[in-house]
């Protein structure tokens, strides 16, 4: 692609709008607008400012998307499958508490033998669920460090904490419609697969500023930046 399709793509891989990319830079949104066209050429150094907008360097406003842009997609898109995989767990891992005490409520399974099995049946399903959440939820926060780790210029923290708070309201609405329903347990009991989930997003998000920081630190006290 050429110069001037480099920028709107990588402007749209950002979220941002022409004006908000103007506001940042001082200019007009019809200057933006007439750079996207290419019916005007930005110099060097509003290249330069316009890839460090966009999470990049020249050779990605340049030649396309860059290596730093790649690994910025991937960890967006492993962050969003991994809420997703999250949610749905703990989604049927409510679904299957009501369930349960609706259909082998604990006063009939004393009663029989074969519902007793079944109700434990299910018992062992729900922590087999909160299981395979935890392993999910650390091991997708894990990956999500390490494409972390390896970026220059890591999305700002306000971004990280939109990851938590997403996966704080996700497991709020997967568990708490279910409460007022439910005959049997209270809500810590649907609330118990959280304490298996979300404790990797928070290590996540008290990370995130560190790594910022350091990567500020690093950029400024390059050897190859002039002093």
């Amino acid at each position: 692609m050429a110069i001037h399709q480099n920028l709107k793509h990588l402007r749209q891989l950002s979220g941002l709008t022409q004006q908000q990319v103007a506001d940042r830079v001082g200019l007009t949104r019809q200057a933006i607008s007439s750079y996207e066209s290419g019916r005007t050429r930005p110099d060097v150094e509003m290249l330069s400012r316009l890839a460090e907008i966009y999470g990049t360097d020249l050779s990605g406003v340049l030649y396309g998307v860059s290596l730093e842009q790649g690994k910025r997609q991937t960890l967006k898109l492993t962050a969003g499958v991994l809420l997703a995989a999250i949610l749905l767990l703990t989604l049927a891992h409510s679904g299957a508490a009501l369930l349960m005490n609706h259909l082998l409520p604990p006063s009939l399974a004393g009663g029989s033998s074969e519902l007793l099995k079944g109700r434990l049946a299910v018992l062992n399903v729900r922590e087999y669920l909160a299981n395979v959440g935890g392993v999910v939820s650390w091991g997708g926060c894990l990956v999500l460090f390490v494409l972390l780790m390896g970026m220059r210029r890591p999305p700002s923290c306000l971004w990280g904490m939109g990851i938590f708070l997403l996966s704080l309201l996700g497991t709020a609405a997967c568990t708490l419609p279910f409460i007022p329903f439910d005959p049997v347990y209270l809500p810590a009991d649907y609330l118990l697969i959280s304490l298996e989930t979300l404790p990797p997003f928070l290590l996540l998000l008290l990370f995130w500023p560190l790594h910022s920081l350091l990567q500020k630190w690093k950029s400024t006290h390059s050897p190859l930046k002039p002093q």
